[in-house]
């Protein structure tokens, strides 16, 4: 049986840097992604409104 990829099709800012993503196959999961935001790298995304700003970005190129 062959799986089928599950991709994301929408992202919706919750709070704080919690993301509301919905799947390809229905499934919908509210994600916190405070704990990987450490290091020089992801700086900007300790932002809160700079995490707004992208996912608005982002939304934009998912629904194109």
């Amino acid at each position: 049986m062959i799986k089928q990829l599950v991709r994301v099709i929408s992202a919706e800012y919750v709070r704080g840097h919690q993301i509301r993503i919905g799947f390809s196959d229905g499934a919908e999961k509210i994600v916190d992604f405070t704990r990987w935001l450490h290091g020089e790298v992801f700086q900007s995304l300790t932002d809160q409104t700079c995490v707004q700003t992208v996912l608005h970005r982002r939304r934009d190129c998912l629904l194109a």
